[in-house]
């Protein structure tokens, strides 16, 4: 994340992840994902187009919303993902993912979320996740 003003912010992220394939070997996939963040208020806007080139020379792309509630201690968002996805091995597919959760601030370098999402994989498959996880800020 860059902070180029209160208001805006850009974002930008990269990931690799090495797969096993099936002849025995690896493979790659990178994603690149620039976005743009509006601070408004006690609320933040994101948008995120996350574009991969995959293991079977596939190129996808996905659209992220998401909305952040900012107060003191207790931060609640919701997230809805669409697009194409081919992360081994499964082939690339239509995707879509809503999820919810929320943030509990214990101090000022650690919390505590809990989050929900739903995904439809296109034909595939629906996967429901209920998770937990300790943040910390440094």
């Amino acid at each position: 994340d860059f902070v180029l003003s209160p208001t805006w912010q850009p974002l930008l992220s990269f990931r690799a992840a090495t797969y096993s394939v099936e002849e025995g070997g690896e493979g790659t996939s990178t994603t690149v994902t620039p976005g743009l963040r509006l601070n408004y208020s006690n609320a933040s806007f994101e948008y995120r187009h996350a574009r991969s080139n995959n293991i079977d020379d596939t190129i996808t792309s996905t659209d992220t919303f998401k909305i952040n509630l900012n107060y003191e201690s207790v931060f609640p968002y919701l997230v809805y993902t669409q697009g194409e996805e081919g992360i081994p091995p499964l082939d690339a597919a239509e995707i879509s993912v809503i999820g919810a959760g929320v943030v509990f601030k214990i101090n000022d370098s650690m919390g505590f979320r809990i989050d929900v999402s739903r995904e439809d994989r296109k034909d595939t498959y629906i996967h429901n996740t209920l998770g937990a996880g300790l943040s910390v800020y440094f």
